[in-house]
C-alpha cells in the first residue's frame, strides 16, 4: 500500500514510483493474472477501449489480443484538446507518437462516442477501497466521461481500473469532478465497487 498522504501530487509520485518498482519476474507473473482477470470481466462486452501501457503501467496487449481474436470491436484512447475520443484499434498501422511517448492511432481513424463503448479500461497511479482513482494530472478520462456525473439511471460503459497491488491508496482525496472506478483489477484480485455517481452538489 502506498504511505498515507493527502496530497495528490506525492500520491502520483508514489503510485508511478511503485509500478516502475516491480521487478521482471514479479512483472511477468503479475501481467498474466492481470490480464486474465481482465478478459474474465470483460467476456460480455462488444465493444471495449483499453489502452497502450507506458510508465510502468500494467500491460494490457493480452487483453487486446485475445478480445480481438473473439471479435469484439476493441478501441484505443488519442487525446484531444477537450479531453480524448477513443478510435479504432486497427488505425494504429497509421499511427504516430503523442507527447507522452506513447502510440496514438492515426486521427482519420474511426471513432466511437464514449457513451457507446461498454467498458472502458483505464490505467492509473493509485485507487482506493471506494473506487476513486488518481490518473497523471492532466484529467484527460474525468473530462471524457463529464457526461456521467448528470446521470442517475444508466450510467454508460462500465470503468474498470489497471493496476498494481502496490498502487492501493488509504484514501484518494477527491474533486467533485473526478469519475470514480466500477471495478478494477491488479495481479491478485479483482475489487468491484457501487455504480454510483458521486454528489457534485
Amino acid at each position: 500500500m502506498l504511505p498515507n498522504s493527502s496530497d495528490r501530487a506525492a500520491l502520483r509520485k508514489q503510485g508511478r514510483l511503485a509500478r516502475r518498482s516491480l521487478s521482471p519476474s514479479a512483472r511477468r507473473a503479475g501481467t498474466a493474472q492481470l490480464n486474465k482477470r481482465l478478459c474474465y470481466q470483460l467476456h460480455s462486452a462488444k465493444r471495449v477501449a483499453l489502452y497502450l501501457a507506458f510508465d510502468g503501467e500494467p500491460d494490457v496487449l493480452a487483453t487486446i489480443a485475445a478480445l480481438s481474436q473473439q471479435g469484439k470491436q476493441v478501441y484505443l484512447p488519442q487525446l484531444t484538446k477537450r479531453g480524448m475520443r477513443f478510435v479504432s484499434l486497427q488505425a494504429l498501422i497509421r499511427g504516430r507518437t503523442n507527447q507522452y511517448g506513447i502510440l496514438e492511432p492515426h486521427k482519420s481513424a474511426t471513432t466511437i462516442a464514449s457513451k457507446r463503448l461498454q467498458a472502458i479500461v483505464m490505467p492509473l497511479t493509485a485507487y482506493d477501497a471506494n473506487g476513486e482513482r488518481l490518473g497523471m494530472g492532466a484529467g484527460y478520462y474525468d473530462r471524457t466521461l463529464a457526461w456521467r456525473h448528470n446521470r442517475r439511471q444508466w450510467l454508460g460503459p462500465k470503468l474498470i481500473g489497471a493496476a498494481w497491488r502496490a498502487q492501493h491508496a488509504e484514501k484518494i482525496p477527491t474533486e467533485v469532478w473526478y469519475i470514480r472506478l466500477d471495478a478494477l483489477c491488479n495481479e491478485k484480485q479483482t475489487l468491484r465497487f457501487s455504480r454510483t455517481v458521486r454528489n457534485n452538489r
